[in-house]
């Protein structure tokens, strides 16, 4: 599965990167991609923890965990390895401790903030998204496009952009503030990755 997920991958970065070669002075001419429907999902999860009721975060959770059913509990208990395993009482520890901590904490809250301030939406990444989607289907007809999940993973070191799956895409939006990020340095991402941080990329 890793390797399928892994060549797909590939695949979009050099049909995006061959449509950007095209648009140039080449005189190449792009396929017509106009009649080619791609109907993507994207969703805010980073929003919806940070919306969550703290004197009520069990609830919070069970809700979002019907929001996202195929991915939340991988996402609490894999990716954020917060250790909930399902058990959404207010009173366990992963839940007082670890998942309060994450939507409380001042500098956590503040990098939320940056990222809605950055990010009010996501309409000009998912209209790329959705180009770049529409010719991987040009040349490969019966690929499905996943869904896209924006996440806040709190400077966390894994990559800033990943697939769960071939139906689950994740796009982590702490990861494109733009070089100018005063935080970037201090939990130790180098230059040369922190100048891929814009939302360009």
């Amino acid at each position: 599965m890793l390797k399928k997920v892994n060549f797909f991958y590939l695949i979009l970065i050099l049909t995006v990167s061959l449509a950007g070669i095209g648009c140039g002075n080449s005189g190449e001419k792009l396929p017509d991609i106009s009649g080619i429907k791609v109907e993507l999902k994207t969703q805010r999860l980073d929003r919806d923890m940070y919306a969550i009721d703290t004197n009520h975060i069990g609830d919070g959770l069970k809700k979002l965990q019907a929001k996202y059913p195929d991915f939340f509990d991988f996402y609490l208990d894999t990716i954020m390895a917060f250790g909930v395993h399902g058990n959404f009482i207010d009173t366990t520890a992963a839940i007082r401790q670890a998942i309060h901590e994450y939507i409380t904490f001042k500098d956590y809250a503040n990098l939320e903030d940056t990222i809605n301030k950055y990010y009010p939406d996501t309409k000009e990444t998912d209209n790329e998204l959705t180009q770049a989607f529409r010719y991987l289907k040009y040349y490969l007809p019966h690929y499905q496009e996943p869904k896209v999940y924006y996440l806040n993973h709190i400077l966390l070191n894994i990559p800033s952009t990943f697939f769960v799956d071939t139906s689950i895409a994740c796009i982590c939006l702490d990861m494109f503030l733009g070089p100018q990020y005063p935080y970037y340095a201090s939990v130790g991402i180098p230059d040369y990755m922190a100048s891929h941080s814009r939302k360009s990329y």
